[in-house]
C-alpha cells in the first residue's frame, strides 16, 4: 500500500468517507503493531464506526521526504508510517 502522507507526527485521516477511510500513524523500529500511536488509530476508527469496522488492508506507506541540512551535508529523512484502510459495518 502506498499513499502520500504528510510528515507531521501523530495519527490522522488521509482519506475519509461516510463509510470508512484510511488512517496513518508514525512508528519507529521494525514493528508498527507495537507503536504507541496504534491505539490512537484504532480509537479514531472506532469513533468513526461505533457499530464496528472491518480492516480491508494495512501496511507501510511512504511519507514526504524532508531534507535536513547539517555541517556534514544534506540528509533525506523519510519517517516510517503505517496505514490502515477500513470500512464501517
Amino acid at each position: 500500500m502506498v499513499l502520500l502522507a504528510g510528515c507531521s507526527e501523530g495519527v490522522k485521516f488521509v482519506q475519509e468517507t461516510d463509510t470508512g477511510g484510511v488512517v496513518v500513524y508514525p512508528y519507529k523500529g521494525d514493528n508498527a503493531l507495537v507503536s504507541t500511536f496504534r491505539g490512537d488509530a484504532l480509537g479514531m476508527m472506532q469513533k468513526k464506526c461505533p457499530k464496528g469496522y472491518t480492516v480491508l488492508k494495512e501496511g507501510q506507506t511512504t511519507g514526504l521526504r524532508r531534507i535536513h541540512d547539517n555541517v556534514g551535508g544534506s540528509e533525506a529523512i523519510e519517517p516510517k508510517r503505517w496505514a490502515i484502510k477500513f470500512q464501517c459495518k
